[in-house]
């Protein structure tokens, strides 16, 4: 049985990712064509193979800016609060690594980074030399 080599895996690798391309793009051509053509529900091909065309609703979203118009539009204060949640969130600034081993001790610092840290799982980007990287 011959070796496998890095180089082999790669080429193998790119010509998987260009026929899954193709693919998807017949497969996006296909969904637009069920979607332009048939109302929600579902339909039936061969061996049991079926296909679900959904039309879901619009999803209510609240922008910062409308609060005001929001608040006015429904009746005041109490009806506003009625209808929605506060909900904040907080997302690590630009730099924050480096701003915050500027500004925490080395105990504080592992203890933020072992409460804030996520690992993420290993992956492997596939591109052409000269081209950006794509998955």
């Amino acid at each position: 049985m011959s070796k496998i080599t890095l180089c082999d895996l790669i080429d193998e690798a790119h010509e998987i990712k260009g026929r899954i391309a193709a693919e998807e793009k017949r497969l996006k051509a296909i969904c637009e064509q069920l979607l332009a053509s048939h109302e929600p529900g579902e339909y039936s091909g061969t061996d049991d193979r079926r296909a679900r065309v959904f039309a879901p609703g619009a999803e209510i979203k609240l922008a910062d800016s409308d609060l005001d118009a929001t608040r006015e539009a429904v009746g005041g204060d109490d009806n506003f609060k009625a209808l929605f949640e506060r909900n904040v969130t907080f997302k690590p600034k630009k730099g924050f690594r480096e701003i915050a081993g500027a500004i925490l001790k080395k105990p504080a610092l592992k203890k933020l980074f072992a409460l804030v840290e996520k690992q993420k799982a290993p992956f492997v980007k596939f591109s052409l030399a000269g081209k950006s990287d794509s998955n």
